[in-house]
């Protein structure tokens, strides 16, 4: 009799270690499947990010490049302002009158 208890016992033992296990096997498999998601997740935020930051990248090149042309074109501006108005106060060139004189 003895014998057939301690068997019932180990057998009713190894039952409950097999339902554990496949509990903890589902377990697993249910944060595998959980990280696996998050991971892309993460690539897929990480590839805007980028997309973005490349975006970002172009806008600034081309403020930049804009901002150039427009400071290159104010200094050229500058420049013949500063040479015609250098020939007027020599007395030479033609000026123009910054106000009108008599009636209009």
């Amino acid at each position: 009799m003895k014998t057939a208890k301690y068997r019932k016992r180990c057998f009713d033992h190894i039952e409950d270690i097999v339902a554990e296990n496949k509990a903890l096997t589902s377990e697993v498999d249910r944060l595998r499947l959980e990280a696996e998601k998050e991971t892309k997740e993460k690539a897929a935020q990480e590839e805007r990010m980028m997309d973005l930051t490349r975006r970002l990248a172009d806008k600034d090149r081309e403020k930049k490049g804009k901002s150039s042309y427009w400071r290159h074109l104010w200094l050229r501006m500058c420049s013949v302002s500063l040479t015609n108005s250098h020939c007027c106060r020599s007395g030479g060139g033609n000026r123009m009158p910054l106000e009108r004189e008599g009636p209009a």
